[in-house]
């Protein structure tokens, strides 16, 4: 087998010779379609060449997620992770409370921002919006603070967000 033949080979697994053979057989330049269509069928035969293990084991255990499941037993090999587990148990709920606020300050201040509202936090944990005259009026009676959003029960900062504007009352 020569260089060249290995090297087709190697380079149409890609479907890259496909797309470079369909130019070079029309005379019009090539297409973005016909060079996708090349490309995809090459990558579908590298899948085959190369086929990818699955670990059966692995996707048929049983779900074991914040320390609770049907797999947490299985799982827990000595004294150490049964704690960690019963740790995770425990704050599950504060972890969950975290994650929802994580989802609400990352996707909704703007969105109300677009409709002339701002999204403010309470001293309870719930979400008001106030107009943008009303938010004014409570930035500058000193009613409205920034919290910086912590994560992992309140040990990590989390950068992934913007401060959070907090109603005091």
């Amino acid at each position: 087998m020569r260089f060249s033949t290995i090297k087709f080979l190697f380079v149409s697994s890609f479907g890259f010779t496909a797309g470079l053979n369909n130019a070079r057989k029309s005379s019009s330049s090539i297409t973005r379609k016909n060079f996708l269509k090349s490309s995809v069928s090459g990558m579908i035969g590298f899948g085959y060449v190369f086929p990818s293990q699955s670990n059966a084991a692995v996707l048929q255990s049983k779900g074991c997620a914040m320390g609770e499941g049907d797999g947490c037993s299985d799982l827990a090999e000595n004294e150490f992770i049964r704690k960690l587990q019963e740790q995770s148990a425990a704050k599950k709920e504060q972890y969950v409370k975290e994650a929802l606020d994580a989802y609400n300050m990352k996707n909704y201040p703007d969105f109300f921002q677009t409709v002339g509202k701002v999204l403010v936090k309470t001293s309870d944990g719930s979400f008001k919006t106030f107009s943008d005259e009303e938010f004014a009026k409570l930035k500058a009676d000193g009613k409205v603070t920034l919290e910086i959003p912590k994560a992992m029960g309140g040990k990590v900062t989390d950068l992934t967000q913007k401060p959070i504007l907090v109603l005091k009352e």
